[in-house]
């Protein structure tokens, strides 16, 4: 569960912090409902985003730990150029932080269609979680006409932290990205995360077929524009959170 409270995201000594907490325990433990579009405080279009239950008979619970994510939407974008944030990754089992970016206009239809630039993801948990740690982060491109047709592994690497942690220190976190190429990089632009050059217009490279598993047409969105970094030609907003739970982190 996300919040916009001082708790979980606020400026501490000239910096920044996303620090996710507790939820209030009588939440979970009693018949409870969790309605912030009713309080107002909603900022989502999705129902499910803003509406939680807690049932004490069916099992279902309100989401344990709040967290924060905040963007740029509203204040700055950018359509290519360079990105950099300097930030120590939290520590800690089942948090997931992110630096990402998302389209400010789903100008070739909803996600992926539009596309999704994922600066840096990484895990709280130590070494010896099997996906990868915090001795770990990866960046990913997500792209496709469908969400079960994301070509994000065709556009995804991971970067180690040698002998040490992405928690430890700061770090330079980095995006650079223009017409002919996009790439990631900690700390200096020579220590790459991925890179994709834009020299071929990403479309074939997804090997996307002619339909879905329940035979709707796949259709190629993109390639009418005539520029190999569609759907990646358009103005992004930056995007940082640090997610909570769930099975895969």
């Amino acid at each position: 569960m996300t919040t916009g409270d001082d708790e979980n995201v606020f400026v501490k000594d000239g910096e920044l912090w996303i620090k996710p907490s507790l939820q209030d325990e009588k939440l979970i433990t009693k018949n409870s409902v969790i309605d912030l579009t009713k309080q107002g405080l909603c900022t989502s279009t999705q129902f499910s985003d803003c509406f939680a239950v807690t049932n004490t008979t069916n099992g279902t619970i309100v989401n344990p730990v709040k967290s924060a994510r905040i963007n740029s939407k509203k204040g700055a974008s950018i359509q290519y150029g360079r990105i950099e944030v300097v930030a120590a990754l939290p520590e800690g089992d089942w948090m997931w932080p992110a630096i990402w970016l998302l389209p400010v206009e789903d100008t070739y239809g909803p996600w992926p269609a539009s596309g999704e630039i994922d600066m840096v993801e990484s895990r709280g948990n130590n070494y010896t979680y099997k996906i990868g740690g915090n001795n770990m982060m990866s960046s990913a491109l997500h792209w496709g006409p469908t969400p079960d047709a994301d070509a994000w592994f065709r556009t995804n690497d991971k970067k180690d932290a040698f002998h040490t942690t992405f928690t430890k220190r700061y770090h330079k976190f980095g995006l650079e990205w223009s017409e002919k190429y996009l790439f990631t990089y900690i700390d200096s632009r020579l220590a790459q995360a991925i890179y994709v050059p834009f020299n071929k217009p990403l479309w074939p490279k997804g090997n996307f077929g002619s339909a879905t598993g329940n035979g709707t047409r796949i259709v190629d969105p993109w390639s009418q524009t005539g520029r190999p970094s569609t759907p990646f030609d358009q103005e992004f907003y930056l995007i940082l959170n640090v997610a909570v739970g769930s099975t895969n982190s």
